[in-house]
């Protein structure tokens, strides 16, 4: 079933993590900083592009493909994995939530999406989970730099 969460973005960040937290082993690195996502086994941190502290809609969902939202601005593929699903967290600097979809452990592909509607001012995101293997790259083409098909690593 998937999941909405209203949650406080700061730090320029969004991390989901299935893995024990600490600030050393979950951490941007400079080609991450660059790229807007850093990851690893177990966790990814992305760059949310909005700047500043603010609350937005988090869907987090999982489903047998993964489908482009409309209002897509920028659209990222990792492969994650699920080491605890009993221990599934989405954090920014000062928030903390847990993560309450039907996740088993498992090699997913986790697909992050900045999106903002074109009649209102607001963005929001969408995590979506696909128990399939892909290789990290960007979706689309974006304002921000990104070029589709572009690895990531």
């Amino acid at each position: 079933m998937p999941q909405t969460i209203d949650f406080k973005i700061s730090n320029h960040e969004i991390k989901i993590k299935s893995v024990l937290f600490s600030q050393e082993n979950i951490d941007w690195d400079d080609e991450g900083l660059e790229q807007g996502v850093s990851f690893g086994k177990g966790y990814a941190i992305f760059d949310p592009i909005a700047e500043g502290e603010f609350f937005a809609k988090i869907n987090i969902s999982l489903k047998n493909s993964y489908e482009k939202d409309k209002n897509a601005l920028r659209a990222i593929v990792i492969p994650f994995e699920v080491i605890n699903p009993e221990n599934i967290y989405l954090s920014s600097m000062e928030t903390i939530q847990k993560v309450d979809i039907d996740l088993e452990k498992a090699e997913y592909s986790l697909y992050f999406e900045v999106c903002e509607p074109e009649d209102i001012d607001e963005v929001y995101y969408n995590i979506t989970f696909v128990k399939e293997k892909a290789e990290a790259r960007y979706l689309i083409d974006d304002i921000f730099g990104a070029k589709k098909d572009d690895k990531l690593f």
